[in-house]
């Protein structure tokens, strides 16, 4: 029998926890017996819970939400999947298991329900059997969905459980593929296809001719579920993988369907996110490494985090922790299951976000302009782009006067103060004048002795625009820009060290800049210096760009989402970048070869290679057995500096260093040579390179003075008595200028440097 045990919400007082009140605990028998899903309903003014665990399924009486009691403990087939529905007087259960649907007489109840009577199994009629599946679903009008059943594609079958409760006819299947999860209101059936990475939206007005509306690929292409709006116009997902997205789609055209934003429990981790159900203006989510979180989806465009619980304080990734959460009673309780910790029942006590809204538009014509940033002044986050319509919306729990800030390429900044309350959606349209147009003009120099460098890149970006251009011989450049703005300077050539002037306000009257290079060796690939690319396999050659992620299995990234982090850019180097399913773009039977350009190490005394380096290698039917090997050349010979296989870390970026005089002699030709391979019998194989460098840890320090001019931003006037600080991380120097505005800083060797 179920071991059970209430705890109330004081015992857990330590959870991590947001305007959600734990009322009780039902804890199970631990690793023995663990929890999966759970399913509510309403009879006589009581409410219930079905919660499915490995070996069982329970009904609870909530009714009291303090003292849950228990009217069942039905032992069934041993698995981690069982999933119920209600409908009338009876329950259904389907597992992956055996044994096909479980039927419940709830008619009883309160009184505790008898095994013997009251429950009788169902695996289909005629030719359309099964003894398996992974979900259940009911509509409004007693229409049941088997999903994913061992019948045929494991679709979608269809039963008429009002015509027939205990014996069902069938009336129809959806067999176009495997169907993780379904959610049916009407005639329209909106499945999570988690092989495909994809959700479908159905018509099955003709339950024997389903006929696919409209369909749409979800990030992170490992679709779980899918749960609509009240008014069908938008939908949320789920991508069940570790660092997948709550996301929310317009699917008001089904032929058009719009990704309008995407949530993460814990941006940027591994946690994974399992199921969402939508009521009212709230969706509900459980994260099984996060707990129940609560988000206000008022404005889809704009998703706010409303509450949470941290169900599973043990556990951050993997699959462990919350399972399952149903919000759905009218008195808004809500159950949720823990597959470590068991039932959890909650009093919410959240409220709506605060928004503000509106359009932004050009003062002159009234056209509205697209890509204009919006922030709320000390908020984390608060910050948005405005439509292809100029329109925008943003919001947070918090509520008060607000600054919010408006500003775009080539316009006048705009400040308002805006008061946000609760449940309340404020209107501020905006209107910005134009600034005039200017052209920056810059010079790209040797940091050691200021000589100009020809040929550099150079990138300027505003954050949403991005302005290119090359220096000539005197290592000048010119870029038209559209107006003021703050505007970020990146320049970078081979044999000299990418170097940044961080976001600054660039005007007609403040429009120069010089970018000092250190030489040496290095790429990040913000440029294209030239890496070559060759092999004789079928598929995956290496492309730079910025890359698009696949997962193998739901939790293992094969193919990186991006490039290392703290880099200039966003672009790296990989093997095969289509995205999709983990073995549309890998390495397929063969190499494939990246090589750099030629650097001249022969004045390096004791040089050094670092470079971060992606592998996976996975799937197949044996054993992976492959492998990215890391050269180096210097023209006469090559030799190996590294071979990374299936047995080192997998599936994130790792950092390795080289010293070039263990391997081979330094000369003015040598190059690095990367091949990822698929020999023998097929894997999954993906490979990444990015942040290249070379470094001289021998050779003398490269002492220089670093001359500067402050002045004023509007008029250009040298600004007298300004301090001045300049730092490389480790040690600060500073100076103040003189009355012209002009500082000289003697510093002690190349190197980067932030200047205040």
């Amino acid at each position: 029998m179920l071991c059970l045990l209430v705890l109330l919400c004081t015992y857990n007082s330590g959870y991590a926890q947001l305007n959600l009140d734990l009322k009780s605990q039902t804890a199970f028998n631990g690793a023995s017996e663990e929890m999966s899903d759970v399913w509510g309903f309403e009879r006589g003014g009581r409410s219930y819970v079905i919660a499915t665990t490995t070996v069982a399924t329970t009904i609870q009486d909530i009714t009291n939400p303090t003292n849950p009691v228990q009217l069942l403990d039905e032992p069934g087939p041993w698995t981690y999947w069982r999933d119920a529905h209600v409908w009338g007087d009876y329950a259904y259960v389907v597992n992956e298991a055996g044994s096909g649907l479980q039927i419940i007489d709830l008619s009883g109840l309160p009184s505790p329900i008898n095994s013997a009577t009251d429950i009788t199994w169902w695996s289909g009629s005629g030719s359309v059997s099964f003894s398996t599946a992974h979900n259940i679903w009911i509509d409004e009008n007693g229409i049941g969905y088997i999903i994913g059943a061992n019948y045929s594609n494991r679709g979608v079958i269809m039963i008429d459980l009002d015509a027939n409760p205990l014996n069902p006819p069938i009336l129809g299947i959806y067999d176009d593929t495997y169907v993780h999860d379904a959610f049916v209101r009407g005639d329209t059936l909106w499945t999570g296809e988690v092989n495909n990475g994809r959700f479908r939206i159905i018509d099955v007005s003709n339950k024997s001719n389903p006929i696919v509306l409209g369909q749409q690929n979800t990030t992170r292409s490992t679709t779980h579920n899918i749960w609509p709006t009240d008014d069908g116009k938008y939908a949320l997902t789920t991508d069940e993988v570790g660092g997948g997205f709550i996301e929310a789609y317009d699917v008001s055209d089904v032929t058009d369907i719009k990704l309008l934003d995407k949530y993460q429990a814990t941006p940027g981790g591994n946690v994974i996110p399992h199921n969402v159900h939508v009521e009212g203006d709230f969706a509900f989510i459980s994260f099984y490494g996060d707990g129940v979180r609560v988000l206000d989806i008022t404005h889809p465009q704009y998703l706010v985090e409303v509450a949470y619980y941290d169900t599973s304080p043990n556990f951050t990734t993997d699959f462990h922790g919350c399972w399952g959460v149903y919000p759905h009673f009218s008195n808004g309780i809500l159950a949720a299951t823990d597959i470590e910790e068991g039932l959890f029942i909650f009093e919410p006590n959240y409220t709506q976000a605060s928004f503000v809204e509106g359009v932004v538009t050009d003062a002159t014509n009234g056209n509205p302009i697209v890509g204009a940033t919006v922030t709320v002044n000390g908020v984390s986050g608060a910050t948005v782009t405005t439509d292809a319509n100029g329109y925008y919306v943003v919001g947070f729990l918090n509520t008060g006067s607000y600054t919010v800030d408006y500003s775009a390429p080539g316009y006048i900044n705009q400040s308002f103060s805006i008061g946000f309350s609760n449940g309340v959606t404020a209107l501020q349209d905006v209107q910005l004048g134009m600034s005039m147009p200017f052209t920056l003009q810059g010079q790209v120099n040797a940091q050691s002795n200021g000589a100009a460098i020809g040929g550099a890149s150079v990138v300027i970006s505003d954050g949403i625009n991005t302005y290119t251009a090359t220096s000539n011989g005197s290592g000048n450049f010119s870029i038209p820009l559209p107006g003021q703005g703050s505007f970020e300077i990146i320049a970078g050539q081979w044999g000299y060290i990418t170097n940044s002037i961080g976001s600054q306000n660039y005007d007609a009257s403040n429009n120069t800049v010089t970018v000092s290079l250190a030489e040496g060796y290095y790429d990040d690939f913000s440029f294209d210096f030239g890496w070559t690319t060759s092999g004789n396999a079928s598929t995956g050659d290496w492309e730079l760009g910025v890359p698009v992620g696949t997962s193998f299995n739901t939790t293992n990234d094969s193919n990186p989402g991006s490039d290392v982090s703290g880099d200039f850019g966003s672009q790296a180097y990989v093997t095969g970048n289509a995205g999709g399913g983990a073995g549309n773009d890998d390495v397929d039977d063969g190499t494939v070869v990246l090589t750099s350009p030629v650097f001249d190490l022969s004045g390096y005394s004791d040089g050094e290679i670092s470079y971060y380096r992606w592998f996976f290698n996975a799937g197949g039917n044996t054993g992976p057995d492959d492998d990215l090997v890391v050269k180096l050349t210097n023209g006469t010979s090559t030799v190996i500096v590294e071979t990374i296989t299936a047995s080192d870390p997998m599936s994130s970026w790792e950092l390795a260093t080289i010293q070039i005089a263990n391997f081979i002699t330094t000369s003015a030709n040598m190059q690095l040579i990367v091949e990822a391979n698929d020999l023998g019998d097929p894997h999954l194989v993906e490979g990444g390179i990015d942040q290249f460098e070379v470094t001289n840890l021998v050779g003398g320090a490269t002492p220089f003075t670093l001359n500067g001019q402050v002045n004023e931003q509007v008029g250009g006037a040298g600004v007298g008595g300004a301090e001045v600080m300049v730092s490389d991380g480790t040690s600060t120097y500073t100076a103040t200028a003189n009355a012209s505005g002009s500082f000289s800083i003697p510093l002690p060797d190349q190197g980067s440097f932030d200047i205040i």
